[in-house]
């Protein structure tokens, strides 16, 4: 491959790649380094040379600190020279690339034009033409990198490793941001001017890829019914488009790879409908995926292109000039809001929010990351000749509305020619002069006679405000209405319009400012569907950016730092401060608490984001919300290491500093003040180091007291000093002394003792019960009829949690009264929708809001209402909606009372909920609910929130409905019965066996001829009845099978019998798979359902017939006549029949199958029963092929009820179960010759059909295994079949005279393993299937042909002098052939040079599967969050000045005089012993040296301490302490120490193990070492006192030596702190001599 001309529409490598040798050939002529690269594989076809050996491979074995590659990442090849021994050419690199991994250019090798090879010298190819290896690196890094298993940025979604760079993909994890951080989805909202470019490459850096993805949400305002939502195209190479748009108001999506493949996805449903929808485009290789909500299609790309060839820039939302484009019907642009735009795994939407990426644009001025409604689009007239042009006055009458705005005090701002009496020309005018509105009616001016109606209305209209016009002009009457007021004139002459009224400009006049909802005729102009069009001249769609602003006037305040802007004419907060949110930004974003979180739905355990003040000074943060244990708890952790070291022997007095996660002593003081219980855990493990609190240990709250004995009464046994170790453990939960923010801790030295030690371990903060969700702030409203009255919300917040199932429900009702009549009215309307009532201001708005969440799923929602002058800002548990009030209206007071859960006064069709309340917030404040109401007198309140769906009591996935007092099962199928769907009818089968086998019932309810009922059946009938009841008189009603996919229900309307025909789509009911067949009725309609998805209806019901008058029915013929009583009456009864009716009453044949869960008017028959004693019908549904298909090697199984019968067509084998195998095997020197004609002069058949099947195995790559053949020596033309094999590799020839067809399959075949051939020909159409793998008749003759004249099959071999068989003999074995009815393997081969046998088995297949079952979560229900790093220094001890340790309890004068007797003569024997020791110690290391250098083991010395002071033992010959005994100073570990950083790199070990043979532990790497496999430390050969340490580390330190040294011992009593890291320590002793 010459990658000097590497086509720029490929992506070049950029990862890692391995084991790849890379070879070049040249000329003598050429540089080397100017040659193309090529791959070594197999010498040139058509060469004699032998296979040469495989390059010899490289050490597979990494070394223990090499990272492995990704088992799924691409690579990238870091071709490293190699050494002059080095000719294996294996190698693994990773690289990196400017150009996303480009390759090496041409110029990049011309730059390398003396590069060399090995050594150094110049690689020169050989005269043989051997490969040469060369090698040269661009960006390439050694080893395999993956940066996500490293540094994964990604707090959310998926690391994707770009090798260059780390990037995260947010699709469907539901956050956004350059590592997933922020929570949600930005919206984004379009104007109708507004759109959005994306450069999808920069300049000839394109990339065509066959996996694509387009995907968006977007939400359009029911008044524009067209948009352009994405589109893309190229025209070079060939054309290609996506176009995803909206038209009519449906969405549709067109694409196009070339003209074999133009997809059309038109009208997938209605989208302008003001809720938000999602959209995606996938492609997947050959299949495309378009995704419309929950509906999904897929296409399977026929042509031969597969990839977009898409110019640089594509368009979302619109664009400017579309009109025209290739597949895009509209050039509209979108009215509405658009969030999660994903191209490919880039986040549109997001990096347009964080300005975080050049190729996305914003056309059309400042975005507006919310979703705002909006239903009118301005139109801005920047000329006075700018002007739109409206038709439609063709009588008299004429109505014309809009808005204007403008800043200019005189405009022309409408005109219309009129004829005035038919005689004279005329015009109607609207003008703004000095500010005031006046229309006109008059005679043009150059008319003689002059006619002049004018009025006017207003005053300095010229304000930037928008101001509504309302014109109307009907019975000789002209009214202006300007902002509710209005004027007016009379005229006489008759007015004959013509047709055409102009707004703006006209003969030079104009108009210079906006307009908006504009309606002639009552018809409504919508801007985006007329703009660019001969409608509209010089207009724009920009906004209206006019001056004016109310912002700058100071008619907008924006609260907590929000800044004012102009949008659409409005003024709009953007808020600065995440922590606000709404038009004023006087919202709270965040949620206060977990219990915020668990109380709208969140009740996943984790990483929660709030904001504990609201308002308040302090900023949100994360907190680990633990909702496991039933309460709504949250833990702080904080920076104290467990098992920290806080008292030892040398240690001075220390003092420790907690730090809280993300938490200040501040924060801390109000999270616990709002909580109703706390607790820390506080663990002291001691050996002679008592605790002494208040003394010896001051433990310091968050506010600065000391925690006192009694709030820690489990202390007290390490006060004991005991010689032992001992443990003071127990929670503190006195709220008063958390959390523990300061630990100070004085020595402890026990006088003639030198060990004593104490660690300390403090729980995180635990809080739990957040106020408002504990029990007297729940309560349960058992029916419909209760309500909570309390006291009304004048100001502050509003909120409250619910539980409910019910519809139709007030949720709350803020009540008015007689001064005011402001109320507030919330109620569940729709599952996902609430209606909102206010009245304000004696208006009443009406709001719907449409939730994410049901808020009828009897699961907590917490609903938050907060409100300024101008709007009430609604919360439902993730969302939020705001109610604003018109312009110039302000909010009111409420005055009444709240009634909560119903209402005194229910609208009409409206009931109070029944369910539960939790958490009220009234005016800012818990309601304590337990006082507005006597459980003890009202029945129907009870405390606490009691669901009795909590304990799930539905079976079978039955749904609970919750009554609060009871519950209600809705069973998923008609089958399931009882109260919890606990009996499931379809347990209840049987099998029906022969052909005059049926059930007969006798119901107890004889109202079954007009009842629902429901069954299921399994056949393989074409026809058959499934069920009959008749009664008395000859009602009846009927279900039968007929012609294998039709469900057919008769039964009699009076004497007329009608049929209901249900199918299902594209599908059989006689497949053998088990069809659930139901039947509902109610007074208006029947209606026949099948498997619950696909039904067919009647108007009406069965009419019963009450007497038989012996005329036989009409209508749809009766298929079966009942056993009915001779004549008179009779006693009343229906029977019912099962799989079929008594022999000579049908000519429908009866089931033969399975018959399951007979339920008629939900009462469940026991067929098993009643079928106990009855011949030929089993009480079960036995299985026979599933779930374990008995017919083996891929045969396929039939069910036949009491059997099975296999079908072993294409398994090569035959017998009962595909397992026999009648074969033979064949050497290349012997052939079955079977002739096919008795005698020369028999004709041969000349049939155009031929089937072919065998099973063959054999490890010969070349030989013919099966040809058939006419008469050559006597046929004009050769006709011949042949398969062969040729290289490993199967070929298939069809030779028909003068059309020859051949056909191949790449192996390898000889791999010794079975293989199946299938061949079959049907005029021109060949099908050739090798293991079954599928395949289909493919047309390759271009006419039928026919055979002319079979005369002889040739098996395993070929026949002398015929050289088109070029392949020769056949060596193997084959089996199960036949042919066109012939078996040749069925003969007597013994004796023929061939022998009997079985060939050998297909290869196993690996059933694995990667899929996962795993549903994803579900984003608004558990927003998953990650806890961001917190990196802060542990606490660490600092030194503190001290009067001294706390000594135990002792004489003090008789210490001071042992002291002064004895101090001199103690410092005179301590200097010579230490001077004795040292030396002897330096004698014996020198010792050991030198005897390690000799190769000689020796042991080095060393002491145990046993206890404390006891006799100490050599570690050589017997001196070694007992296995598993230790002594007490021994039981330190690791973990209680601070740590070097780079020892613990290399020493990870849990604690220590004293053992006299190792010092090691299991989590001790693997060392690698150059002559020998793997070994642990405790395996590798090592020589006593010659330390091993690590490569590239720093000097060993005492704890490498012991971690290091065999079998030798160290007393770990002497370990404090690492010398290597100071800065982790304040203890800066540490003994490295053996005792």
């Amino acid at each position: 491959m010459d990658i000097s001309s590497m086509p720029r529409s490929y992506d070049r490598l950029m990862g890692c790649i391995a084991n790849v040798q890379f070879s070049w050939t040249s000329s003598s002529s050429t540089p080397a380094a100017a040659n193309p690269i090529q791959v070594t594989t197999s010498p040139p076809q058509g060469t004699n040379q032998a296979p040469t050996d495989p390059p010899a491979t490289a050490d597979t074995n990494p070394p223990a600190d090499t990272n492995p590659p990704a088992p799924d990442t691409t690579a990238l090849p870091d071709i490293q020279p190699p050494s002059s021994n080095d000719t294996s050419g294996n190698v693994t690199a990773s690289g990196t690339s400017e150009t996303s991994g480009s390759l090496p250019t041409e110029a990049a090798a011309t730059e390398r034009s003396g590069s060399t090879v090995g050594s150094g010298a110049e690689a020169t190819p050989t005269e043989a033409g051997n490969d040469v290896p060369i090698s040269y690196r661009v960006r390439v890094e050694d080893g395999c990198i993956n940066g996500c298993e490293t540094v994964n940025p990604c707090q959310h979604g998926e690391c994707i490793n770009d090798y260059s760079s780390l990037s995260c993909n947010c699709f469907m994890s539901g956050y956004e941001g350059e590592r997933c951080e922020h929570e949600g989805a930005t919206p984004v909202t379009f104007g109708g001017f507004q759109y959005l470019t994306y450069t999808l490459y920069l300049g000839n850096q394109e990339t065509y890829s066959a996996q694509d993805l387009i995907s968006m949400k977007f939400k359009i305002n029911p008044t524009h019914k067209s948009a352009v939502l994405y589109y893309a195209v190229g025209a070079l190479p060939t054309q290609t488009y996506l176009a995803v748009f909206i038209q009519a108001g449906k969405l549709s999506v067109n694409i196009k790879y070339s003209t074999q493949d133009i997809l059309e996805f038109l009208e997938l449903g209605v989208v302008n409908d003001n809720v938000w929808h999602s959209v995606s485009v996938a492609q997947n290789e050959r299949v495309v995926t378009v995704t419309f909500d929950n509906s999904t299609m897929n296409h399977t790309i026929t042509g031969s292109n597969t990839v977009f060839t898409f110019d640089p820039v594509s368009h979302i939302g619109g664009g400017e000039g579309l009109d025209g484009y290739p597949g895009l019907p509209v050039s509209t642009n979108v009215v509405g809001c658009l969030k999660e735009v994903y191209i490919n795994r880039f986040d549109v939407t997001s990096a347009l929010h964080a300005q975080s990426s050049t190729r996305v644009f914003f056309m059309g001025g400042a975005p507006s990351f919310e979703c705002r409604d909006i239903d009118i689009v301005p139109v801005t007239f920047p000329t006075p000749e700018s002007y739109i042009h409206l038709e439609g006055w063709h009588t008299s009458d004429l109505s014309l509305r809009f808005a204007f705005r403008t800043a200019n005090a005189s405009a022309l701002i409408m005109t219309a020619h009129v004829y005035m009496n038919d005689t004279h020309q005329g015009r109607l005018t609207l003008d703004l002069e000095d500010g005031v509105l006046m229309v006109k009616l008059a005679t043009d001016p150059h008319i003689a006679l002059t006619l002049d109606y004018s009025t006017s209305v207003g005053a300095r209209l010229h304000d930037g405000l928008w101001h509504e016009v309302n014109l109307t002009m009907a019975k000789s009457k002209a009214v202006l209405e300007l902002d509710g007021e209005s004027a007016s004139f009379m005229f006489t002459e008759t007015l004959t319009p013509r047709g055409t009224v102009y707004l703006g400009g006209w003969n030079g006049k104009g108009f210079e400012g906006c307009m908006q909802n504009i309606y002639m005729q009552e018809e409504m102009l919508v801007p985006t569907e007329v703009y660019g069009t001969l409608v509209m001249r010089g207009v724009t769609l920009d906004g209206c950016p006019l001056p004016g602003n109310p912002c700058v006037a100071g008619e907008v305040e924006c609260a907590n730092g929000g800044t004012c802007v102009e949008q659409d004419g409005r003024p709009v907060c953007l808020c600065t401060d995440p922590k606000f949110t709404g038009v004023r930004c006087q919202f709270y974003t965040y949620k206060s608490s977990c219990a915020e979180y668990f109380y709208s739905g969140d009740t996943a355990s984790g990483a929660k984001l709030i904001d504990i003040d609201g308002a308040g000074p302090f900023e949100p943060f994360y907190i680990n919300c633990d909702f496991s244990q039933g309460t709504t708890a949250f833990v702080i952790p904080h920076n104290l290491q467990p098992e920290t070291l806080v008292r030892y022997a040398e240690l001075p007095h220390v003092e420790f500093d907690l730090e809280y996660q993300f938490m200040t002593n501040a924060m801390l003081q109000f999270l616990v003040g709002r909580s109703t219980g706390c607790s820390q855990h506080f663990n002291y493990h001691c050996f002679e180091a008592p605790l002494r609190l208040g003394s010896g240990t001051i433990i310091t709250t968050v506010s600065g007291k000391q925690v006192q004995r009694n709030a820690m009464p489990f202390i007290g046994d390490c006060d004991k000093g005991r010689s032992t170790w001992m443990r003071d453990s127990g929670y503190i939960t006195n709220m008063f002394y958390l959390p523990i923010t300061k630990l100070s801790l004085k020595p402890y030295i026990h006088t003639g003792e030198d060990f004593t030690k104490g660690t300390l371990t403090v729980g995180p903060l635990r809080c739990e019960k957040t106020l408002g969700y504990t029990h007297p702030y729940t309560v349960s409203l058992l029916n419909q009829e209760q309500f909570l009255p309390m006291e009304g919300w004048h100001s502050g917040m509003f909120s409250f949690s619910f539980r409910t199932h019910d519809l139709n429900s007030v949720l709350f009702h803020q009540r008015a009264t007689w001064r005011t009549h402001n109320f507030l009215m919330a109620s569940i309307t729709g599952p996902n929708t609430l209606k909102m009532e206010l009245h304000m201001n004696h208006d009443i708005q009406t709001h719907t809001i449409t939730t994410e969440r049901m808020m009828t799923d009897g699961q907590w929602h917490t609903m938050t209402l907060q409100k300024t002058t101008h709007e009430i800002h609604v919360t439902i548990d993730f969302d939020r909606y705001s109610l604003t009030l018109p312009v110039g209206q302000k909010m009111g007071p409420f005055h009444g009372q709240m009634h909560l859960g119903g209402s005194g006064v229910l609208p009409s069709g409206f009931h109070g909920m029944s369910g539960c309340l939790a958490g009220v917030l009234i005016n800012g404040k818990y309601q304590f609910i337990y006082d507005y109401y006597n459980e003890y007198t009202n029945e129907y309140m009870k405390p606490g929130c009691s669901s009795a769906c909590d304990k799930q009591p539905c079976q079978n996935g039955g749904e609970c409905l919750d009554e609060w007092g009871s519950f209600m099962c809705k069973c998923t199928h008609p089958s399931l019965l009882g109260q919890t769907c606990a009996t499931d009818k379809r347990m209840d089968t049987l099998t029906f066996q022969m052909d005059s086998a049926f059930v007969n019932l006798d119901p107890k309810d004889t109202a079954v001829l007009t009842s629902d009922f429901h069954l299921g059946f399994r056949t393989f009938q074409t026809d058959a009845l499934l069920f009959y009841a008749h009664d008395q008189v000859g009602n009846f009603v009927q279900l039968d099978v007929e012609g294998g996919d039709s469900l057919v229900m008769k039964f009699n309307k009076g004497k007329e019998v009608v049929q209901i025909v249900s199918r299902m789509n594209a599908s059989a009911l006689n497949d053998g798979s088990w069809i659930d067949v139901s039947v509902l009725r109610d007074e208006r309609s029947i209606k026949l359902v099948i498997d619950e998805q696909y039904s067919s209806s009647m108007d009406g019901n069965a009419t019963l017939l009450t007497e038989n008058d012996g005329t036989p029915f009409t209508g749809v013929p009766a298929t079966v006549r009942p056993l009915l009583p001779f004549s008179g009456p009779s006693e009343s009864f229906v029977k019912i029949y099962v799989g079929g009716v008594p022999e000579g009453t049908t000519t429908v044949p009866t089931l033969q199958g399975c018959f399951r869960g007979l339920v008629i008017n939900g009462e469940g028959f026991n067929l098993q029963e009643k079928a106990e004693n009855e011949e030929g019908i089993s009480a079960t549904c036995t299985d026979n092929c599933l779930p374990n298909n008995p017919c083996m090697n891929g045969g396929s199984c039939s069910e036949k009820w009491d059997s099975f019968e296999c079908n072993c067509t294409t398994t090569s084998y035959t017998g009962k179960t595909c397992t026999e195998d009648v074969g033979a095997t064949f050497k290349d020197t012997t052939a079955l010759l079977y002739p096919l004609i008795a005698t020369p002069d028999q004709p041969a058949d000349v049939l155009e059909t031929d089937d072919l099947q065998f099973g063959f195995s054999t490890t010969s790559p070349d030989g013919t295994i099966f040809y058939v053949r006419n008469n050559f020596a006597e046929s004009a033309e050769q006709n011949y079949i042949s398969v062969s094999l040729q290289g490993g590799h199967l070929k298939f020839v069809f030779s028909f005279g003068a059309e020859l067809v051949e056909v191949e399959k790449t192996g390898p075949y000889n791999d010794g393993f079975r293989h199946g051939v299938v061949v079959k020909r049907f005029g021109r159409r060949i099908l050739v299937d090798v293991d079954n793998q599928g395949e289909d008749y493919v047309t390759l003759l271009s006419a039928p042909r026919p055979f002319q004249g079979r005369a002889a099959i040739l098996v395993g071999g070929v026949e002398n002098n015929m050289s088109m068989f070029s392949s020769g003999g056949y060596e193997g074995c084959i089996s199960s052939l036949y042919y066109n009815h012939k078996t040749p393997l069925d003969l007597d081969i013994n004796g023929l040079g061939m022998k009997r046998a079985e060939c050998a088995a297909f290869k196993a297949v690996s059933t694995t599967s990667t899929m996962t079952t795993e549903m994803p979560s579900n984003p608004l229900l558990n927003k998953v969050m990650t806890m961001p790093p917190w990196n802060v220094a542990r606490a660490k001890g600092q030194e503190v000045e001290s009067e001294g340790p706390v000594e135990k309890p002792r004489d003090i004068l008789l210490m001071v005089i042992i002291a002064v007797f004895v101090v001199a003569f103690l410092i005179l024997i301590v200097c010579i012993i230490v001077t004795a020791i040292s030396i002897k110690n330096s004698n014996n290391q020198q010792a050991a040296a030198a005897a390690a250098k000799d190769g000689e083991p020796k042991e080095m010395d060393g002491l145990l301490e046993e206890g404390r002071g006891g006799s100490s033992g050599r570690s050589g010959k017997g001196g070694n302490p007992s296995p598993g005994k230790r002594p007490p100073s021994a039981e330190i570990s690791i973990k209680e120490l601070e740590w070097d950083p780079q020892i613990e790199k290399y020493i990870r070990q849990p604690e220590l193990e004293w053992d006299n043979t190792s010092y090691s532990s299991p989590d001790t790497p693997l060392a690698v070492t150059p002559d020998g496999p793997s070994q642990t430390p405790s395996e590798a050969p090592s020589t006593p006192g010659t330390p091993r340490s690590m490569p590239n580390s720093p000097s060993p330190t005492l704890l490498q030596l012991a971690a290091n040294h065999s079998p030798h011992l160290y007393n770990t009593s002497f370990l404090d702190y690492s010398t290597n890291n100071s800065d982790l320590a304040n203890l800066r002793h540490i003994k490295d001599t053996p005792v």
